[in-house]
This record gives structure tokens, sequence and C-alpha cells, in this order.
């Protein structure tokens, strides 16, 4: 079985910011696809956490793209978080 997950995140000024993440599962060596819900990103950097805190992967995001993905090769099956800028939001890795 293969899922596909859509992070959709929305910067909005003024108010806070919202992380969607549908379906909250995704398999061993499958793409996470993190979508802009409104406008295209600001340059900043996100990071991938496991439960206890430890930083599994960074990088950055570049201005004006309003889609990309990361490959989830590498990561052990559990729980993760994936943080761009003041945006949490938890994903499992099956």
């Amino acid at each position: 079985m293969t899922y596909k997950a859509f992070i959709l995140i929305s910067f909005i000024m003024n108010s806070k910011n919202r992380v969607i993440l549908s379906p909250y599962y995704v398999e061993i060596n499958a793409m996470l696809t993190i979508r802009s819900a409104n406008e295209p990103f600001y340059e900043m950097d996100y990071i991938i956490t496991d439960e206890t805190g430890r930083l599994i992967r960074k990088g950055a995001i570049r201005k004006g793209i309003s889609e990309f993905s990361l490959c989830m090769v590498g990561l052990e099956k559990g729980v993760y978080q994936l943080k761009i800028g003041q945006v949490t939001e938890k994903f499992t890795v099956l």
C-alpha cells in the first residue's frame, strides 16, 4: 500500500500559521510533498526531528516555490516532526 502525504502550509499575514497534514502516515522510502496553501514560501529553513527531539534532517526552502518534496529514505519507522518557521506538524513513517 502506498501513502502520499501532503502538508498544506498557510502563511497568513497577521494570523497564526496553519499546517495540515493528510494523511499522517507515509511509507519508508516514499516522498513527502509539502505545499504552500495560499502563496509561495518565503526563504526559510525546515527541520525534521524524531520523538526525542533529535535532529534527523534539515534544509532550506527557496523563496518563491509553492511545493517541494522530501524523500523518506533512511528514516526508520516512527513518529517525526516537521518544523518550518514557527509551524510544527507530526507525521508517521510506516
